[in-house]
């Protein structure tokens, strides 16, 4: 048994809760996840409630060397996407 779960994964489990058909479901699963990189993109926060918060942040430029000359480059700034778990996920997990 995997312990990956991917999205058709989560689009059958959508099926199985609720009356929605397949397809429906992974067009509700890709709408969410649209809306999820445009904020993220936007550099706004996704709250959702008893789960956590995504966010994206900003990394700096900075110094670094490059591993087979030794040479000293400076790596780019660059957005990252992170996620902070909320409370309730933590305890979920936890238990």
């Amino acid at each position: 048994m995997s312990k990956t779960v991917t999205k058709a994964d989560i689009a059958k489990s959508i099926c199985a809760q609720s009356e929605m058909k397949q397809q429906h479901a992974k067009k509700v699963l890709d709408a969410m996840l649209g809306i999820m990189k445009k904020a993220l993109k936007e550099e706004k926060e996704m709250l959702l409630s008893g789960f956590g918060k995504f966010e994206a942040f900003t990394k700096k430029n900075r110094k670094g060397r490059n591993p087979q000359t030794g040479a000293e480059i400076t790596i780019e700034a660059s957005k990252l996407p992170a996620f902070k778990a909320g409370k309730a996920l933590k305890d979920a997990v936890d238990k």
